[in-house]
């Protein structure tokens, strides 16, 4: 496969930090969003948990501390893609540890 540059949408579109917008290329679902250091980062647009769409349209996340939430289960993402927190995480991580280690 080829790897060439693909048209996502134009900086201007990302002023202010959590300024977003979603896209599609090739059937993926992207988004671009401005991080707190004023860099445009891309990511798919799904939860690392259950895939559930992130994002809609085009906005600014305002939620608090400058996370991206997931509507599904709270799954909560810096704008930098890194995980920040879940509900019950400490739950969910027992679980996994019994039933995978």
């Amino acid at each position: 496969m080829m790897r060439t540059w693909q048209f996502a949408g134009h900086a201007s579109q990302l002023q202010n930090t959590g300024d977003y917008f979603t896209f599609e290329i090739a059937g993926q679902p992207l988004f671009c969003i401005k991080d707190d250091k004023q860099e445009i980062r891309c990511f798919y647009n799904v939860c690392k948990h259950r895939a559930h769409e992130l994002l809609k349209g085009s906005g600014n996340s305002k939620r608090a501390a400058n996370l991206i939430i997931c509507p599904y289960h709270g799954w909560a993402y810096h704008y930098d893609g890194t995980f920040k927190a879940a509900p019950n995480i400490k739950l969910y991580l027992i679980l996994i540890q019994a039933n995978y280690a």
